[in-house]
């Protein structure tokens, strides 16, 4: 299985890549595991990823180029399933891991600030969410996708019937 994670923050998975489980995983080539910084992407000067919303409002959104980018530059980003880390997507339980960790390939982009640019919603498959609060990232959601995915991707659920099965 193959999981390119978008993130502004890659330095924040340090720790989980070093995990015993995901490390093995990695090493074993039974996962490729790729952090892309979208903000390496970005055409402005300074490295800006956010804007205002069009239109008006409160906060700032991420803007579509550095992610449409950093997109376009992960080899079969076509054929991978595409996912958005936010609040409002699709809840994050047993049926939708097991329907993920069917995947060949797996892209997840981590949101931040006050949401995402519209544009950036159509280049994804979905938006899945682990629950109905607010973090300061989307890094922690997609850690928790991710190794919820991989765990079961190498059959370490034991327990037959267990709820993660």
């Amino acid at each position: 299985m193959r999981i390119d994670i978008l993130t502004l923050f890659p330095e924040l998975f340090d720790g989980f890549i070093d995990g015993d489980r995901m490390r093995a995983a990695c090493v074993d080539g039974d996962v490729e595991l790729r952090l892309i910084d979208f903000r390496t992407f970005s055409t402005n000067k300074h490295g800006k990823v956010d804007d205002a919303p069009y239109g008006g409002g409160a906060g700032m959104v991420l803007q579509v180029q550095p992610i449409r980018d950093a997109l376009q530059s992960i080899a079969g980003y076509k054929r991978a399933t595409k996912l958005i880390v936010t609040p409002q997507g699709q809840r994050f339980d047993a049926a939708l891991a097991k329907e993920l960790r069917r995947a060949e390939h797996l892209i997840v982009l981590c949101g931040h600030y006050e949401g995402f640019d519209e544009r950036i919603r159509d280049l994804f498959d979905r938006e899945v969410s682990i629950g109905d609060f607010v973090m300061t990232g989307g890094e922690l959601a997609a850690m928790a996708i991710v190794d919820n995915i991989v765990r079961h991707a190498l059959g370490s659920n034991e327990k037959e019937g267990h709820p993660d099965a």
